[in-house]
């Protein structure tokens, strides 16, 4: 499961330039992971409730994707131009 995230991961972030959103998709995947893989309903609970965390600490990167002000991996966050 770590490897399938870790992959998931990366191709997201490099496809997308955007480390949150490569993040908020991995924590929606892992749950569905551990459940899909036959995990115990309580590892699936427990990885569910860590992706509610994670969600939850990555609100104001949901808010910026939606307005569309979320700068990407090596862009500069105040002007949106890329960063040497």
């Amino acid at each position: 499961i770590a490897l399938a995230l870790a992959v998931l991961w990366f191709v997201i972030a490099r496809g997308l330039r955007k480390a949150s959103v490569a993040s908020i998709v991995g924590a929606i995947a892992f749950p569905v992971l551990v459940a899909v893989t036959g995990h115990a309903w309580g590892d699936v609970l427990i990885t569910s409730a860590l992706a509610i965390v994670v969600l939850s600490r990555h609100a104001s990167n949901l808010r910026r994707l939606f307005r569309g002000e979320e700068p990407g991996i090596g862009r500069d966050p105040g002007s949106g131009t890329v960063s040497r």
